[in-house]
């Protein structure tokens, strides 16, 4: 069976990914502007309530989750945008170095799922500073 090519409309033009890089990449929800305010990820309220210092396990589970949602889908952008404009062996390239990030922050949610803390959340959040993805 061929290997299904999914197209991407940039508007550096049309780029070809095959579906098993976008599964690689996008664990959760692919989305073209992942920032919160944007995707509805979280609200207003709860971004509120977070960067005040909430508690709230439920929160910050939430919170640790979307972390993860903004930093796939903009490594998935970055990785299109690469693409387009540099090539596939740049394109990936650039995703080999993201994946150590989304690795790491992939392990950071599944123990937020069990117990989210504001130190794993500030961890998440630490780490994506470190690779110039700043979710809030």
């Amino acid at each position: 069976m061929t290997p299904l090519t999914i197209w991407f409309d940039t508007i550096w033009g049309r780029v070809g990914v095959p579906e098993e890089v976008v599964r690689k990449v996008v664990s959760t929800v692919l989305c073209p502007n992942p920032y919160w305010s944007y995707s509805r990820f979280l609200t207003r309220e709860e971004v509120s309530s977070y960067l005040e210092g909430s508690e709230d396990p439920g929160l910050l589970a939430k919170v640790a989750k979307y972390v993860l949602f903004y930093a796939e889908n903009m490594a998935f952008n970055g990785y299109l945008m690469h693409l387009a404009l540099k090539g596939r062996e740049e394109a990936d390239q650039y995703l080999e170095w993201m994946m150590g990030l989304l690795k790491r922050l992939r392990e950071l949610a599944i123990q937020a799922e069990a117990g989210a803390t504001r130190e794993l959340v500030w961890e998440m959040i630490s780490l994506c500073l470190k690779y110039g993805l700043d979710p809030f």
